[in-house]
């Protein structure tokens, strides 16, 4: 890993397979969290087209040719917020910055699109992104929601308010 530089680029078709081998593995680090890619993610079957089909993107973080993290954002029904998506780095791409970068990015597609927050749902299980969330400015709403998945898992929602923030691009010169 550490001889190969990791590109963010965006997310195609294609990587659908290798998106859902990032996250079975990252779900085989928690208790009672089994993946079922026919079951509970159709959508990685052509990921891009489905995302742009609801106003989003995906980007993947790659290197050597392997997909090791994906970011995702989404439109919601409430034209001023979007949703991340999806958002998956193997530890072996961790601590490299790699997860802000796409967080920038993120953010900056949804304020080019008019937004005044970003949320997310985030498993109660996933406690290194809790930390990521609030270190990045996002705020831990007192809500939580319950999917019926197989893992029958507990999500936390998390809120950043966009209003008054500039691009990542213009506040700190990078993408």
């Amino acid at each position: 890993m550490k001889d190969h530089e990791i590109i963010l680029r965006p997310a195609r078709d294609e990587d659908g397979d290798a998106i859902a081998e990032v996250i079975r593995w990252i779900f085989g680090q928690y208790p009672n969290c089994p993946f079922d890619r026919a079951a509970e993610f159709s959508d990685l079957d052509a990921v891009a087209t489905y995302l742009a089909e609801r106003g989003g993107t995906m980007w993947v973080a790659e290197t050597g040719g392997r997909v090791v993290g994906c970011f995702g954002i989404v439109s919601t029904a409430a034209p001023d917020i979007y949703e991340l998506y999806k958002v998956y780095l193997l530890p072996e791409a961790r601590g490299r910055g790699i997860a802000g970068k796409l967080l920038g990015m993120a953010l900056d597609f949804a304020r080019a699109r008019g937004a005044d927050a970003v949320r997310l749902w985030t498993d109660t299980r996933f406690l290194e992104g809790h930390i990521f969330y609030r270190r990045n400015g996002f705020e831990q709403l007192p809500v939580t929601r319950y999917l019926a998945d197989q893992g029958k898992s507990w999500e936390f929602a998390f809120r950043r308010h966009l209003s008054g923030e500039q691009q990542t691009e213009s506040r700190n010169g990078t993408r």
